[in-house]
């Protein structure tokens, strides 16, 4: 589960890279940071390459005070981004607090770590191991608490844009972005909360064995199991949106060439001239919005071209729906011509109409389709 969860963040890390690269600013930024420092913290655990670091650099346990390290910044960064996102900057005072509280914390950390008094050889499980250091103990309270903190501020910002989200939904104000951040939020703040259970169950070995002398096995292992989770959580939130997003996309397209099907088919038989050629593409996204926007396109040319005859053109420019009026004429072929002259154009009925080209169009394939 850790091995799987770490690779979900290192490809979650890397997409945020790209992104950032395609198109800078300061959210993407921080988020490009926490995702990055969160799959390094990840990587550094014993059971990854913890070892294999503390080898590298020939100090026994390191690996627990850089991952920490990274760990602290990535929830700072995570944090920062989260309030970028719902305020679109951050005041300088609060941000050069919130800077300087990171640094303290990780300069506590630092000084903390320094006086334990390691052993020659890396620990299987430092939380056991050192329980009986006061040092150790005082240095993981200060990295759980700061990590605490900041996971409670990342649940609270999830769940106001959240709640956001769903009010703009509800009034159909929402764009398939805020949509797809929505679901991101979501895992995000999952894995949040996951990891605020993880750093519980490690203080409270540590305090435990501290205390009493006993080693809580079970405390161990919902601490293991947590992070775990909290990692694949955290990987997906951040992995979300492009493919949700996409989704999304391809699903409003689907459904819109769903709704314009009729209309299209019954026009390009009249008018088979207006048809467009279809570039080959791989994306099925694309594929799905370049036939929506085909239809639209070959549908708005056939009206320019179809001639209502003049007395069902009277009856639709006076009418108070127009565009509903010219659905439903279209569907009786004896009301109209594709030739080149005679009658009235169909797409001049629509010029009074109110409502943008799209609208209209979606309108009159309405009404065709039910008719």
């Amino acid at each position: 589960m850790a091995l799987l969860g770490t690779i979900v963040l290192w490809l979650a890390a890397i997409s945020r890279v790209v992104a950032s690269i395609r198109r800078p600013d300061p959210a993407r930024i921080s988020m490009t940071v926490a995702a990055v420092c969160i799959a390094i913290a990840f990587t550094l655990t014993n059971s990854i390459a913890g070892v294999a670091f503390d080898d590298l650099v020939g100090l026994p346990n390191a690996a627990e005070l850089v991952q920490h390290l990274f760990f602290a910044v990535a929830t700072f960064a995570t944090l920062r981004f989260l309030h970028l996102l719902r305020l679109g900057a951050i005041p300088q005072r609060s941000n050069i607090l919130q800077i300087t509280v990171c640094a303290v914390v990780c300069l506590v950390m630092v000084g903390l770590f320094a006086a334990i008094p390691l052993r020659d050889q890396t620990s299987t499980n430092f939380a056991v191991e050192y329980a009986g250091t006061l040092t150790a103990v005082a240095y993981r309270a200060v990295f759980y608490g700061y990590l605490v903190y900041c996971l409670f501020g990342i649940i609270v910002i999830c769940r106001r844009n959240m709640m956001q989200a769903a009010a703009a939904h509800r009034s159909a104000d929402v764009s398939h972005e805020s949509a797809a951040t929505t679901v991101s939020l979501a895992f995000i703040a999952v894995g949040s909360g996951l990891a605020i259970l993880a750093s519980a169950a490690g203080l409270l070995t540590m305090l435990l064995r501290y205390l009493t002398g006993a080693e809580a096995r079970v405390l161990v292992l919902v601490n293991a199991g947590a992070i775990a989770l909290a990692a694949l959580f955290a990987g997906i939130g951040v992995l979300a949106p492009v493919p949700v997003e996409g989704f999304l996309r391809w699903r409003r397209a689907r459904r819109t060439s769903a709704h314009l099907s009729p209309l299209w088919l019954g026009l390009i038989q009249a008018v088979p001239d207006v048809v467009l050629p279809v570039p080959a593409t791989r994306s099925p996204v694309a594929r799905a919005e370049l036939a929506s926007t085909r239809q639209r396109i070959e549908i708005a040319d056939a009206l320019h071209r179809v001639r209502i005859k003049p007395e069902r053109a009277a009856e639709i420019r006076h009418c108070s729906d127009p565009p509903t009026a010219l659905g439903h004429t279209l569907r009786d072929r004896a009301a109209w011509t594709a030739t080149a002259s005679g009658g009235v154009i169909a797409a001049e009925l629509l010029t009074a109409s109110r409502g943008s080209d799209l609208q209209q169009i979606m309108t009159v394939a309405a009404a065709y389709g039910s008719s």
